[in-house]
């Protein structure tokens, strides 16, 4: 039987693809109020992370946890992919691809 497997190269990026996993983590002090678009360009020149995602809860739901905290109501939250014009607040969590988790903690 023939071998029809041929690795031109896209093995070695599909194992290095499925190698990484998916974090979430707050948004730095720093990057509140900056663009989604500089806090991606900013993780993966400074860190080599992928950040791809931001969640955040909705101006509604923010408003209400300021004055009640301890109530977050999932149903208010949204994850939104590469939204490139959003501008980063405090509450927020962005997604990052990474290999593990000491390389967004340390970033």
């Amino acid at each position: 039987m023939a071998n029809n497997f041929v690795d031109d190269g896209w093995v070695t990026s599909y194992l290095h693809g499925i190698s990484q996993e998916i974090y979430q983590a707050h948004v730095p002090e720093s990057l509140v109020g900056k663009s989604f678009f500089k806090a991606t360009r900013y993780f993966y020149r400074c860190h080599g992370l992928l950040v791809f995602g931001v969640g955040s809860f909705s101006r509604l739901q923010k408003r209400h946890m300021a004055h009640h905290p301890s109530i977050a109501d999932s149903s208010h939250y949204q994850v939104m992919l590469a939204p490139r014009n959003y501008t980063l607040e405090p509450q927020d969590m962005l997604f990052a691809i990474a290999t593990d988790v000491q390389a967004v903690l340390n970033a």
